[in-house]
């Protein structure tokens, strides 16, 4: 049984015959309809489905409002129709609440993937001459163009509207005292720790459009350096963010927040930090965030759904490419136990699960991808832990 389906049953189980069947209908509806709208701004399936189900709320609540609309006084199919809608608009007012976010401009300028004059003279002609060719070839554009925007990085959305900050503080309950004259500097209250708290994020700060925006890698690490109680971000797309009694949703659907792109500076540290300590070797790691078109692997690992999955690759040790090397890593969700990888070239990879193994690979000049899984369970201490060599598989 599908999530959808699962969902569905438990939040029609007080219901049955027609009305139970109408009800379940007008929820599939408004499910597949949140999903589509999120698959056509670049979520995957199974993302898009889970943001879905979150934000419909729990189906156990919908089940009791469901229930008692349908217990009422000459109660008829419309009206536990009607009760439903009204029900689902109750509850995305009653919701966390939202922080709009949006990308840093300076880091979002669009790439030329329309490759018409004006693009060819920024460009070579030796750049040029093959372009050219290719645009003469049947279905020429559009493979080039489609090349493009795979290629281009995805805007990140990493600049949270300072307003809803403040807003979702206190709608979370923390008593918020701004500063006089500053923008960016707070004395929190946060229910559970003594005291106010100074909450400075002014070196975070951004006007974009005329709003001042806060960097989320800089309210994450605000947060978790002065707090005492857990830190967590729950959901892989517009994830809540939670500590103490403040529930706090980051993103939108029109501009998604993803968890995996504000834990790569944690992952980063962690990979740095333990290769330092095993091996003396102060290499660097970067960041792969754009796919690659020689991706020609999927790895299978044993996880359960919604994992963050790390992988490490040797490949610019290994290759023939003359730039200083670096170790490539990215952070991805598992979706049905896979993530993609990249290897250029076709040599045999070795999924490895320990640093040594793969230290050792390395210095043998033979390809190695390392894997973890992260645990993100309180951000304050976020934890590297190897995968069972046994949970992995390398496919073509």
């Amino acid at each position: 049984m599908s999530g959808v389906e699962r969902y569905l049953k438990q939040a029609t189980r007080g219901l049955s015959g027609q009305a139970r069947r109408d009800a379940q209908s007008e929820l599939r509806g408004a499910i597949e309809d949140k999903i589509w709208r999120s698959t056509l701004l670049g979520m995957d399936h199974g993302d898009a489905t889970r943001t879905a189900l979150r934000d419909l709320g729990s189906p156990y609540a919908i089940a009791s409002g469901l229930t008692q609309v349908h217990t009422l006084p000459k109660a008829a199919l419309g009206t536990v129709l009607a009760g439903l809608a009204c029900l689902l608009g109750v509850q995305a007012l009653a919701g966390v609440p939202v922080v709009q976010a949006a990308p840093d401009p300076t880091q979002t300028a669009p790439l030329l993937c329309m490759f018409n004059e004006a693009a060819f003279r920024t460009m070579s002609a030796a750049q040029a001459k093959p372009l050219r060719w290719a645009l003469t070839q049947p279905g020429g554009r559009a493979r080039l163009e489609a090349d493009c925007w795979f290629r281009t990085a995805r805007p990140v959305n990493n600049y949270l509207r300072f307003t809803d900050v403040l807003a979702a503080f206190t709608a979370g309950g923390l008593t918020v005292r701004a500063m006089p004259g500053t923008v960016g500097l707070l004395m929190l209250r946060v229910p559970g720790q003594d005291g106010e708290l100074e909450f400075n994020v002014r070196e975070g700060i951004k006007v974009i459009d005329g709003h001042a925006y806060l960097s989320a890698w800089t309210l994450l690490n605000t947060v978790r350096s002065k707090t005492t109680l857990p830190v967590q971000l729950t959901g892989d797309v517009n994830p809540v963010l939670d500590f103490g009694p403040a529930h706090i949703q980051l993103g939108t659907v029109n501009a998604p927040v993803r968890r995996a792109d504000l834990l790569v500076g944690d992952v980063y540290a962690l990979l740095s930090s333990s290769v330092l300590t095993a091996t003396g070797d102060s290499s660097e790691f970067v960041w792969n965030q754009v796919p690659s078109a020689a991706e020609t692997h999927r790895l299978m690992v044993q996880v359960p759904p919604g994992t963050l999955v790390v992988t490490v690759s040797n490949q610019q040790y290994v290759g023939e490419d003359p730039q200083p090397p670096f170790y490539l890593f990215r952070l991805q969700v598992a979706d049905q136990g896979q993530v993609p990888v990249s290897f250029p070239n076709q040599r045999t990879v070795q999924p490895v699960t320990t640093l040594q193994a793969f230290v050792t690979a390395t210095r043998q000049r033979q390809p190695a991808l390392l894997v973890y899984r992260l645990d993100p369970s309180d951000l304050r201490t976020p934890k590297l832990a190897p995968a069972p060599a046994s949970s992995l598989k390398l496919n073509p």
